[in-house]
């Protein structure tokens, strides 16, 4: 990991979010977003954020890019509420 690839800032985010500090590990989900957006994990990540806080749209908008960007990469990904076939 490096900070090139964004995964320090989501472990970052996780941290912060674990403390309370929530308007914080928003800006560092969005960061690893913004370093790497095309990391499903990362808009995973942040729609189960977004969920929690009760922020359904954005949630949603995030799940679905990140289901699209799995979905390209071939990579399995578990998504809150998803469906097993």
């Amino acid at each position: 990991m490096t900070d090139e690839d964004g995964w320090p800032f989501s472990d970052l985010a996780h941290v912060l979010e674990d403390l309370g500090r929530k308007d914080e590990a928003e800006e560092q989900f969005l960061r690893a977003i913004e370093i790497n957006p095309s990391q499903p994990h990362f808009h995973r990540n942040l729609g189960i954020f977004y969920m929690y806080d009760n922020r359904l749209d954005e949630a949603n908008r995030q799940f679905q890019i990140a289901e699209e960007l799995a979905t390209r990469r071939g990579i399995v990904l578990d998504l809150p509420f998803q469906e097993t076939p």
